[in-house]
């Protein structure tokens, strides 16, 4: 078995990486995600082995004694257990792994389908795991959140159609964005929000980089490439969130009380959100500047919403608020240039 020094060199000797050019979907994005997750699967399966060395019950190495490499990965990037391996570790986080471990021990945790293993309550999607009923009470904000409701079945389907129809077009029109959103996104968990019950909604989270979350998907049942476009968006978060926790944070200040309106949204931001928006709507930009497929209409809607963001100088707006200080060189500097290329 690797040391858990030798796991943690490989897990976080990562090369610096150009997210801006990555956002331009050249072949180097593909890298650019491949490495990244390889390298932020084994900050977990380090993380993991450092869990297993501090369980007195040794249940945790039971477990990594009886998987194969591929169920580890799965249970490593499943979402009560990165979180999890990415918290300090104290007597709850390992009672909690514990308490996963021995779950995934006792039950029936996946299906073969296609000679693939599949969660049960998902179904796989363009390669993509859709999360539409299984055990995992999703949350609507960080892990302790509130959590969300299942889809009724006749909302599944609808939301799964859908989904379907995205990533296939997605397929058809832009192969290399899929095969991002694909390297990036561990899970697309589909749950009905009830508090929004009109409005379709995607979140990602930092504590567990990879998962996208669809909230009423159904209700967007007319409009794939919104869906689509929710998917390579909650997908370019899932790019930061891999990167911080092998290189450094974007930000390296976050004052508490700083909000600046998104130019996209309008939602008041604080800095590491705005920071991430920047990055987001750059993708996005070039996603729809590059579409050549059907619904060029709600295509080109999408790509004005992003231009017109770009229109009101965001990076240089924050700066003025934040100088140098709030942001780390690199992130300035990749700001920067991503605000000179989408003026053109």
């Amino acid at each position: 078995m690797t040391s858990p020094t030798s796991h943690n060199q490989s897990a976080c000797n990562v090369e610096a990486i150009d997210l801006v050019g990555a956002l331009t979907w050249d072949p180097d994005s593909l890298i650019v995600g491949d490495h990244l997750f390889s390298s932020y699967c084994n900050l977990l399966h380090y993380h993991l082995l450092r869990c297993a060395d501090i369980d007195s019950s040794k249940l945790i190495g039971r477990l990594i004694s009886v998987l194969g490499q591929d169920e580890l990965r799965a249970f490593t990037n499943s979402p009560n257990v990165a979180w999890r391996l990415l918290e300090i570790d104290n007597e709850r986080t390992i009672k909690g792994i514990c308490a996963e471990a021995l779950s995934f021990l006792e039950e029936d945790s996946f299906l073969l389908v296609d000679s693939e293993l599949v969660p049960v309550g998902c179904s796989r999607i363009q390669g993509l795991i859709v999360d539409f009923a299984s055990s995992y009470d999703c949350p609507s904000r960080g892990p302790k959140g509130e959590r969300l409701e299942r889809l009724n079945n006749s909302e599944a389907n609808e939301a799964l159609n859908v989904v379907s129809q995205s990533l296939d077009l997605l397929k058809e029109w832009r192969q290399d964005v899929l095969r991002f959103v694909h390297i990036v996104t561990n899970v697309v968990v589909l749950r009905a929000d009830k508090d929004r019950s009109k409005g379709f909604t995607s979140s990602s989270f930092r504590h567990h980089a990879g998962l996208t979350l669809l909230a009423n998907p159904h209700i967007a049942l007319c409009d794939p490439l919104k869906i689509l476009d929710s998917l390579v968006h909650e997908a370019i978060h899932a790019l930061i969130y891999l990167y911080e926790p092998l290189n450094s944070d974007l930000c390296s200040i976050r004052p508490r009380d700083f909000r600046i309106a998104s130019p996209w949204s309008g939602r008041a931001l604080n800095v590491d959100q705005y920071v991430q928006a920047c990055f987001v709507w750059w993708g996005l930009l070039n996603l729809w500047r590059g579409w050549r497929g059907p619904f060029s209409d709600r295509a080109n809607q999408l790509l004005e919403r992003a231009e017109l963001g770009f229109k009101d100088h965001p990076v240089t707006s924050l700066l003025k608020h934040a100088g140098s200080s709030w942001l780390t060189r690199d992130a300035t500097l990749a700001l920067l240039e991503i605000e000179r290329l989408a003026e053109r």
